[in-house]
């Protein structure tokens, strides 16, 4: 399994705008074939900045989700709405166990 996570920096201004767009890609990223989770999550100590965290089951799977249109257009829509790069790390999982 592999772990991809983006932090980005909404304008705050464009906040709004950003929560809009990015409703329909969370959902059409999780009906993709290989991709186990893919949220975004608000950092509640830094208003306006959000991380993007996705689990693939391999690379095949990240690079096919680059190349979908839901992807793409997000890219598109989505460069004006944020302030900055977007680092993105991605970590490979080499085991997974349940606490508790």
């Amino acid at each position: 399994m592999l772990i991809l996570h983006a932090k980005v920096h909404v304008k705050p201004e464009k906040r709004a705008e950003f929560l809009q767009l990015v409703q329909p890609l969370i959902v059409a990223s999780n009906q993709e074939t290989g991709v186990i989770a893919y949220s975004c999550y608000e950092d509640v100590a830094n208003p306006n900045t959000f991380l993007f965290y996705e689990e693939y089951v391999d690379q095949a799977a990240i690079d096919h989700h680059f190349q979908t249109d839901h992807f793409k257009q997000w890219r598109a829509a989505g460069g004006d709405l944020l302030a900055g790069r977007t680092p993105a790390r991605i970590m490979a999982v080499g085991e997974t166990r349940t606490l508790g």
